[in-house]
């Protein structure tokens, strides 16, 4: 019997192209996994096989392979350097990416980590997979295309040979930089307002977000939970003149239940103003970001971050509310 399958989002690719572009590999039914899926919803809907061994098999005198195999792991030595080598003999082209679940937290310290794959926690990958999808719709090179900065990260290595064979500016060096850039060479981070409020507990750690936050053009400005009376000064301003949130960030540990309550203060007061929220926590788990949603988290990262996906995020968050 045939069946109508509805259109993909022009900014997903449909699920015929999906499945040419991308394998999964493990458990993507189960735990994190599933919740990862779920959230993505058409852009996760990529074909799975249920071990490497399946995949080997499936991928041996395949005409054309997928660009990625995409390895669900819900704890270290899941998958073993065997069976990644396999896959490189018969598609030498696709790229290995681990997908770490909850239990793969301290994997790269204490255990084995497989080799030459591209790999990130699962709470990394929407961000991540959403604009890989979006460079490859708009014809430019997807994230995964490039060559790895080293075989465990989630950064390939996007460097010419000339910046290479330059000296790398100092931490210092770059946030002087980012300081004294110009708010007119600063780029337009989206229509409608480059304003974020910021809620984290110490000036110290705002800082490093506004910092980091505005070679992308976002302009901070500090609302601490616990200090409202000083939301409205100068230094928390920061120089904004008209400072309505655009979107927001809210950064938290582990979601207490003291916390829950905050991150549900500033997301309605936000919402007021129609902006979303992304959550910053510490190796959120499924049900953490089950519980910021429920409170009006609009997506949550996981701390450390990548500051370009926070930055992607907040672009997002802006287009949504448009």
């Amino acid at each position: 019997m045939s069946q109508l399958v509805e259109p993909a989002a022009a900014t997903e690719p449909s699920a015929l192209v999906l499945g040419a572009m991308a394998w999964g590999v493990g458990p993507w039914g189960q735990g994190e996994f599933d919740v990862l899926r779920t959230v993505l919803g058409d852009a996760g809907r990529w074909p799975v096989m249920a071990t490497l061994a399946e995949a080997v098999e499936a991928l041996d005198g395949l005409a054309a392979p997928p660009e990625l195999l995409l390895l669900a792991q819900p704890r270290p030595g899941y998958f073993s350097e065997d069976e990644a080598a396999a896959v490189g003999r018969v598609a030498p082209l696709s790229r290995l990416v681990v997908v770490a679940g909850t239990w793969c937290e301290g994997e790269l310290r204490t255990g084995r980590p497989l080799p030459g794959t591209l790999r990130m926690y699962w709470y990394q990958f929407e961000a991540w997979w959403r604009r890989g999808l979006a460079a490859r719709t708009a014809g430019e090179c997807p994230p995964w295309a490039d060559p790895l900065e080293d075989p465990y990260s989630v950064r390939p290595l996007r460097r010419t040979a000339a910046l290479a064979a330059a000296s790398t500016p100092t931490v210092a060096e770059q946030v002087f930089a980012a300081e004294v850039e110009s708010d007119e060479s600063a780029p337009s981070a989206a229509s409608g307002g480059n304003c974020v409020a910021v809620d984290v507990c110490d000036y110290e750690s705002f800082e490093t977000l506004r910092i980091a936050l505005r070679p992308y053009g976002w302009r901070c400005i500090w609302q601490p939970r616990h200090r409202p009376e000083v939301w409205d000064s100068h230094r928390a301003r920061c120089g904004v003149d008209d400072p309505v949130p655009a979107a927001g960030i809210w950064d938290g540990g582990q979601l207490s239940s003291g916390e829950m309550g905050q991150l549900a203060a500033f997301s309605d007061r936000l919402a007021e103003c129609g902006a979303q929220v992304l959550v910053l926590l510490d190796f959120p788990r499924a049900e953490h970001v089950a519980a910021a949603a429920s409170v009006g988290a609009w997506r949550v990262l996981g701390k450390p971050y990548l500051v370009d996906g926070v930055a992607g995020e907040l672009a997002a968050a802006v287009a949504a509310r448009a």
